[in-house]
């Protein structure tokens, strides 16, 4: 009876490691994101003609990915890093409470609305807006982007809000970045 609880409890043992240790050599794929793990529910047919949507498998692209963990390793937790941030979230159309459904306030809300920004560093406390950074990948070299880009610099700079165009490199030079970005969180 004891060499059967002995044997028992090794096999037990065994098992445990060997479903720890299967999970932690679980590797994240190539691009470094993790798997996702909870299953979608199922869609009906005639939802899915009504509610013609898919979730998106990631918020950003690879680049942006990869420079947001790069901001985190230079902010750590001194402030709070939100990607893909919507512009009307960080500024607003001024007077608008005195103005709000005017058309003049229409006007100029829709021209930041649906528009959004890569990266906002906020205050840890209150959630203020401090910093606009830009990743400028190759898709800013366009007319129409530099057209946007020129409106973006110049409504967050009416706001009162600084913003930092950064060129996405392959390897960053954190110390350099990391002067930048707090020289501009200084500065504002």
């Amino acid at each position: 009876m004891e060499g059967l609880l002995s044997f028992l409890f090794c096999v037990g043992v065994v098992v445990f490691l060997a479903k720890l240790f299967s999970n932690a050599s679980q590797k994240l794929p190539k691009n470094n994101r993790p798997v996702p793990i909870p299953k979608p529910p199922q869609v009906k047919e005639e939802d899915s003609k009504i509610y013609p949507f898919k979730k998106k498998q990631y918020l950003m692209t690879q680049t942006e990915y990869k420079f947001f963990k790069v901001l985190q390793e230079i902010i750590k937790d001194q402030y709070v890093i939100i990607p893909q941030v919507a512009l009307s979230r960080i500024i607003e159309v001024k007077n608008a409470l005195e103005r709000y459904g005017s058309d003049s306030w229409y006007s100029n809300f829709n021209r930041i609305n649906k528009k959004s920004v890569d990266y906002v560093i906020f205050d840890k406390v209150y959630l203020s807006p401090l910093l606009v950074i830009e990743l400028d990948d190759y898709s800013h070299n366009s007319f129409s982007r530099q057209k946007r880009d020129d409106f973006l610099d110049g409504a967050l700079k009416a706001a009162g809000l600084n913003i930092l165009h950064i060129r996405p490199e392959y390897n960053y030079d954190t110390v350099e970045l990391g002067q930048e970005i707090f020289s501009q969180l200084k500065v504002g």
